[in-house]
């Protein structure tokens, strides 16, 4: 890939909330439109800081962000953050939970917003490239490929079933945790 170049390079330091090094950063998203990442944290914090300098340097750079941080606050005290990502069309974080909830997290205003849940919790959420739809990998070992306005368009399980019931899978892959991967075009 001999066409590939930097455009530009920013350190980013967080500071966590956990004492004693306890947090841990699990995931990241980025809004492209506003230019801001945005972190989950393994203490249900979400981080974002704005990456508005970016825009005006070209060359290389070591940069220092701040970023302000909201708590996710979940009913259950065992549950956790799984998975997320951003949604441009609703300008806000869906954040998946290991308990199934489906949060829509809106950074701007602190709020959060149930929106389904999924038996088994979420392992994995993830928009496709136009924005249009959202695949969910259940911990019942289930796709689920929805609208934004979280009509279930698809249901499809990971695993093939045998005729006598049992399961077909590789015991190997079957404990590889990987994220959805879509074409181009969306499907």
């Amino acid at each position: 890939m001999n066409n590939l170049k930097l455009y530009s390079e920013a350190s980013l330091n967080l500071q966590l909330h956990s004492p004693q090094g306890e947090e841990l950063i699990l995931f990241s998203a980025f809004d492209i439109e506003q230019s801001r990442l945005f972190f989950a944290s393994s203490a249900n914090n979400i981080y974002s800081t704005h990456l508005s300098s970016l825009q005006h340097e070209r060359a290389w750079s070591k940069t220092f962000f701040a970023a302000h941080v909201s708590r996710i606050e979940l009913d259950e005290a065992e549950d956790f953050i799984t998975s997320f990502v951003y949604l441009m069309e609703k300008e806000a974080l869906l954040v998946g939970t290991s308990m199934g909830l489906l949060l829509l997290h809106c950074v701007d205003e602190n709020a959060s917003q149930v929106v389904g849940g999924v038996d088994g919790g979420v392992r994995c959420v993830s928009a496709s490239p136009d924005g249009d739809l959202v695949a969910i990998i259940t911990g019942t070992g289930q796709i689920l490929v929805m609208t934004l306005d979280w009509d279930l368009l698809y249901e499809t399980a990971l695993e093939d079933v045998a005729e006598d019931g049992s399961t077909v899978c590789d015991p190997v892959l079957s404990n590889i945790e990987s994220p959805i991967a879509w074409r181009g075009d969306g499907k």
